[in-house]
């Protein structure tokens, strides 16, 4: 009887335990997903659109000045400083102003997709996120007015630019974090546990006692009372 009995208790009890185990560990990684979301779209959102503008509008204030020549090199040499940066030459000012140098034209997938679509990508590349910007000629970009440099129909892509940014720290803290949340979890877990164990066990041990009695009386003793205590 007390075997049936602790079966009867853990068969109860391990499935509670099992259940908030699996809740647990789920809300971990949930949690971790959803933080590395949030400061992908964060850095997306403020550090690469906040790069991408000072760029553009600096390169286009070149143009615009007649002094690119000698002023982007220098400029470029400084963002370099700072992050990841190319400067992406589209095919369609060769016309114009002849072949460049091959490293300044499409170096990938990404590069040529968004030189041909004029549509901006930005993708999480290992330890960091990556955000190419198509250059498009129009009467007014940023109060300037490109046409006026480039002899091309406005919506041309002129080029783009290749921005990477990286995300290891930010994401080192998430995980520090995520190794905090299992460790709380896992104290969750046993104190759930113990707890599921106490309440299953009170709650058999009157009928534990009721069958008791049940089996005494079936063996002759008539003096037990059959409530459950």
């Amino acid at each position: 009887m007390k075997l049936r009995n602790i079966s009867i208790k853990w068969k109860l009890a391990v499935p509670i335990i099992i259940i908030f185990a699996v809740w647990a560990t789920m809300m971990t990684f949930v949690t971790r997903n959803k933080t590395e979301s949030i400061v992908i779209n964060e850095i997306e959102r403020t550090t690469l659109t906040g790069y991408r503008d000072t760029i553009l509008n600096t390169l286009t204030t070149m143009m615009l000045a007649n002094n690119i020549k000698e002023t982007k090199g220098p400029f470029l040499e400084q963002m370099q400083n700072i992050i990841d940066l190319r400067v992406i030459r589209s095919e369609t000012l060769d016309r114009d102003y002849g072949k460049g140098d091959s490293k300044d034209y499409a170096a990938d997938a990404l590069d040529r997709e968004v030189i041909e679509k004029g549509i901006e990508r930005v993708v999480v590349e290992g330890k960091t996120i990556r955000g190419v910007y198509p250059y498009i000629a129009k009467a007014n970009f940023m109060g300037k007015n490109c046409l006026s440099c480039h002899n091309v129909k406005e919506g041309t892509v002129l080029g783009a630019i290749s921005i990477k940014v990286p995300i290891e720290e930010s994401f080192g803290r998430i995980k520090s974090m995520q190794y905090l949340y299992g460790f709380l979890g896992l104290i969750g877990i046993v104190t759930i546990s113990i707890i599921v164990v106490v309440f299953v066990h009170r709650t058999l041990a009157p009928i534990k006692t009721l069958i008791n009695n049940m089996n005494k009386m079936s063996n002759g003793d008539l003096t037990l009372d059959l409530k459950a205590e």
